[in-house]
């Protein structure tokens, strides 16, 4: 079972109702003005009135209000309760938005937990030592980054690279492009960050 976790405006291409669906603080409003179904609904709703809450409550299956003055934030609170359900579990959103400090909170997370990230624009995750095939499809360009030193060789890649050491400070590997089909073979961890275009 897949465990979505909404933390920002759904793509509504995503959202699938065999899902378990986790509503992250205010963006359950927007779940719900598009019909989608809330297993559980999560946050200190610290900005939203008696009202908006009292309508969440009804309309997720189960509801669970955090203190706004807390040590963790909403989304990682709902990414504690998704690591006891499954192994497999997308943030959708997280990534735009005014909090930039958010983003960044979101991307730790898909490194520590190995989770993914995706908006209607980009995906990021996680991958580790071994070999790993990447397709033309949807993403134009792909980035690699670590959060130590990851030995990289990318074949069939507009830029390869053969047993290059990427170290947590290097920025090399921004926006490559897999010419038909690309290989990574690697040692290491890398944050791969896929994206459709510049737009």
């Amino acid at each position: 079972m897949r465990v979505v976790i909404v933390s920002s405006s759904p793509s509504l291409s995503i959202m699938h109702n065999d899902n378990y669906c986790i509503g992250v603080d205010h963006w359950c409003l927007e779940l719900m003005k598009n019909n989608i179904k809330i297993d559980l609904a999560i946050g200190d709703f610290d900005f939203l009135s008696e009202e908006e809450i009292a309508s969440i409550k009804d309309y997720a299956k189960e509801f669970i209000k955090l203190n706004a003055i807390k040590n963790e934030t909403d989304t990682l609170s709902a990414v504690k309760i998704a690591l006891q359900m499954s192994e497999d579990i997308l943030i959708v959103g997280g990534i735009k938005g005014p909090r930039i400090e958010h983003f960044l909170v979101n991307l730790k997370l898909v490194s520590k937990y190995n989770i993914k990230m995706i908006d209607d624009n980009s995906l990021i995750y996680k991958l580790e030592t071994g070999n790993h095939m990447f397709y033309n499809d949807e993403y134009k360009y792909i980035s690699f980054f670590t959060d130590s030193n990851a030995e990289l060789t990318l074949e069939g890649f507009k830029y390869p690279l053969t047993k290059y050491n990427l170290t947590k400070e290097d920025t090399l590997c921004i926006s490559n492009e897999v010419l038909s089909k690309g290989k990574l073979t690697l040692k290491g961890e890398v944050i791969v960050i896929k994206s459709k275009s510049d737009e």
